[in-house]
């Protein structure tokens, strides 16, 4: 009578004369480490981790599996919101990568107040057209934007403007071509 196998038995049997070539042992690595410097970034960023923890841990990547820079560069840019508070993550920036984060700052807030300024606009429109059309006007008066299709556009056509912006500024600080995992 046969043994029975379970399905890891017969997958290890059927691919024990297989091997990773140099290139897919390096992107494996690389994958790897970018999964455990997300995971750090995001836990400082969630405020997990303190800065020193946080460098004690990348020190510990470092040495196990040869981490560099710019691929945790790439995991701090990669975590930056445009409509979020982002400071931990500049800290990190000019604390850990020894890069000024001025560039990328002046960046978010031209892009906080671009968006300001689109819906100030939009509010003082809705507001004129409420008053022209039920003459109703005042403080009490508070237009709702967010189930405008035109100020939906808007705000999306000025966020894709400044993420052109910022994927330049990225390119810059790391050296490379750059693109948004999100």
């Amino acid at each position: 009578m046969g043994e029975i196998k379970s399905t890891m038995d017969i997958v290890m049997e059927k691919t024990r004369h297989l091997t990773l070539s140099r290139e897919e042992k390096e992107a494996q690595r690389k994958e790897e480490i970018g999964k455990s410097l997300k995971g750090l970034v995001v836990r400082f960023k969630d405020g997990i981790l303190t800065m020193e923890r946080l460098a004690e841990e990348l020190k510990s990547i470092e040495t196990s599996h040869g981490a560099s820079e710019g691929l945790l560069k790439k995991e701090i840019l990669d975590q930056i919101d445009l409509n979020g508070d982002n400071s931990g993550l500049l800290s990190l920036l000019k604390e850990i990568c020894r890069f000024d984060p001025h560039p990328v700052e002046a960046i978010l807030n031209a892009y906080r107040e671009s968006i300001l300024s689109v819906k100030g606009r939009h509010v003082s429109e809705l507001k004129d057209r409420i008053c022209r059309q039920w003459g109703v006007s005042g403080s009490a008066v508070v237009p709702d934007l967010e189930g405008r299709a035109d100020w939906v556009e808007e705000c999306q056509s000025v966020k894709d403007a400044y993420r052109q912006r910022l994927v330049k500024e990225f390119e810059k600080i790391s050296g490379c071509e750059y693109a948004f995992s999100a």
